[in-house]
């Protein structure tokens, strides 16, 4: 009959014929597993000799970010309960205080590729047409409207944004948007996110949609394009990190950088960017290669709204692309910024 007393008996036999193994290999190669153990703890905590080994595959925004902190803000659980992605029913819609006929144009940025034939056959000669302007005047009016919407309503409750990812390099590298890009980016407090959804999703004719991963969009009520991606960040001893996953690669701050924020001229409007917004955008981008990505509104099929097969990438430097468009900062040391 088995008793418990058997059992312990297996259970120590278990135990016994797995770790003797291990015990004696641990004696015969102690020398072996000492420097294995030295090198690993080289490699994984002294920042230049892990950057150097693990070049390929590093992003470049964690390079300066120590193993423990990319661990913790890598597998920290994000939280995923029905109450942040629900719709929430509003009772009363607010009238909006700004209007779309209240944007000043004259600031708006017009390049040479916007409806000039012979420019736009240049550069596709020259192998630059994922390169060309995409917003026009009026999509940029709709961007900056959205904007000031928002910002009406997010300075209303005292809540806190400030720009992340592209639109960041946008405004100090060329000032505005990114000639062929095609959002606006910014990041909020994951503190505040209840006062966000009830802020955003009650403003007449316009709508907050909830994506999955604190990745919200902030748009007009019928229409899906454009809008203004919202990501929620949260704070890990010295860095500010996307709660959204696939983002974090490149959004991890650090709060000095970051805090206090200031304002920079984006396209004739005021806009808030983290005080060193220059030394981030250089911190997570190569500021002299120009990026075109496969994965932006122009390159959607309009018949079936979805997205090209695969994910791809074109980079060219970005002094290829002068005879287009103005960049500024290029020549600047990021070590010196």
């Amino acid at each position: 009959m088995f008793t418990i007393k058997m059992a312990k008996i297996k259970i120590r036999r278990c135990i016994s014929s797995v770790c003797k193994p291990l015990i004696t290999f641990s004696r015969r190669h102690t020398f072996g597993l000492t420097v294995f153990t030295i090198f690993t703890y080289i490699v994984m905590f002294h920042i230049p000799i892990r950057n150097v080994v693990f070049d390929s595959i590093m992003y470049k925004a964690w390079k300066k970010v120590s193993t423990p902190e990319i661990v913790k803000i890598h597998y920290i659980p994000r939280l995923h309960s029905f109450e942040v992605y629900s719709k929430l029913k509003c009772e009363i819609k607010r009238q909006p205080e700004v209007r779309r006929t209240d944007i000043n144009q004259s600031n708006i940025k017009i390049y040479k590729t916007n409806y000039n034939i012979p420019v736009i056959y240049d550069a596709l000669s020259r192998g630059h047409g994922n390169f060309l302007q995409f917003l026009n005047v009026s999509m940029k009016v709709d961007y900056l409207h959205l904007f000031r919407t928002l910002r009406e309503a997010l300075d209303r409750q005292k809540i806190v944004f400030f720009m992340t990812a592209g639109s960041i390099l946008g405004a100090t590298r060329h000032g505005g948007f990114i000639p062929w890009d095609d959002d606006l980016d910014f990041g909020i407090d994951f503190q505040d996110w209840r006062e966000v959804k009830r802020t955003l999703s009650c403003i007449e004719g316009f709508n907050l949609k909830l994506f999955s991963r604190f990745h919200w969009k902030f748009r007009y009520k019928d229409r899906m394009f454009p809008c203004i991606d919202l990501f929620f960040y949260s704070r890990t001893g010295p860095y500010l990190w996307a709660m959204t996953q696939y983002i974090s690669r490149t959004f991890i701050y650090p709060v000095e950088h970051v805090f206090p924020l200031t304002e920079v001229e984006f396209e004739g409007i005021s806009m808030p960017m983290p005080g060193q917004g220059l030394k981030i955008a250089r911190r997570i981008y190569d500021f002299s290669i120009c990026a075109a990505y496969n994965n932006h509104m122009k390159r959607k099929k309009p018949w079936t709204k979805m997205y090209p097969k695969g994910y791809s990438k074109e980079e060219v430097p970005c002094r290829e692309l002068s005879y287009l468009y103005p960049m500024t900062n290029l020549e600047c040391d990021y070590e010196t910024v």
